[in-house]
């Protein structure tokens, strides 16, 4: 399998077909602690649907190739105008119709995660494929307030707490992807560990309907069907396989 990574600057995608070197990751196969917080949701200015932590939550064991101890911010989709596209990552050139980004930053090295952002080793974002299928039911617990904040800067609390470990696939401590690379939204600081579960989780064709129904900034715009990024070269950057 060959996994292609998103462009931030303007980049062209990889061609279809295209199979890159997957290196073994059996050496850095070493148990981390992610931090699982909770519970704001807001429509971001970057039209993505955004969930930011608000209070302590769950912890999920990683293994993986982080050497600190990283804690959830926020966490984001995007999405494409059908199920032919919407990831940022593709799979031997398959895309899949969404993709989650739970963005974390590094609370051992850094005091807060404005110092992290820009700063090597600063952040680590875990990607989920977004397949259609069976509805999931944390994602409905969003998709139920969605009609709350169809515009930008909207905010509104969740009615029930949200599990985002119920949102991984079940294997995804043992069955992923990592490599070095940058945000994928500006300023695109180069600072994140990237790890990309290789099993999608599935999502309702009616949970998918109520992203696209969020509204651009000014109303005359309609509706954001797509915001996602296309994948760019992996150039110099090398991607671990842990099967």
């Amino acid at each position: 399998m060959g996994v292609q990574v998103p462009a931030c600057r303007r980049a062209e995608p990889v061609p279809r077909g295209h199979r890159d070197v997957i290196c073994p990751a059996e050496a850095i196969r070493v148990p981390r602690v992610l931090e699982v917080r909770h519970r704001h949701l807001q429509d971001h200015p970057q039209h993505r649907m955004r969930m930011e932590s608000g209070r302590a939550g769950q912890r999920f064991t990683f293994w993986g190739p982080l050497t600190n101890s990283y804690e959830l911010v926020q966490f984001h989709s995007h999405w494409g105008d059908d199920h032919s596209c919407g990831s940022e990552h593709t799979v031997d050139g398959k895309a899949y119709a969404g993709e989650l980004h739970f963005v974390h930053w590094n609370r051992e090295k850094f005091p807060s995660c404005a110092d992290a952002v820009p700063s090597p080793t600063g952040l680590t974002v875990i990607a989920v494929f977004l397949e259609v299928g069976e509805e999931n039911s944390e994602i409905e617990k969003l998709c139920q307030v969605l009609s709350k904040i169809p515009t930008k800067d909207e905010r509104t609390d969740l009615p029930s707490d949200l599990d985002p470990v119920a949102m991984f696939p079940a294997d995804a401590a043992t069955s992923y992807w990592t490599y070095s690379g940058s945000l994928t939204t500006p300023p695109c600081y180069e600072s994140v560990t990237w790890i990309v579960f290789k099993q999608p989780i599935t999502v309702s064709q009616e949970q998918l309907n109520y992203f696209r129904q969020m509204k651009k900034p000014c109303a005359e715009d309609g509706f954001v069907l797509k915001n996602y990024r296309p994948p760019q070269s992996l150039n110099d950057r090398e991607i671990f396989e842990c099967a």
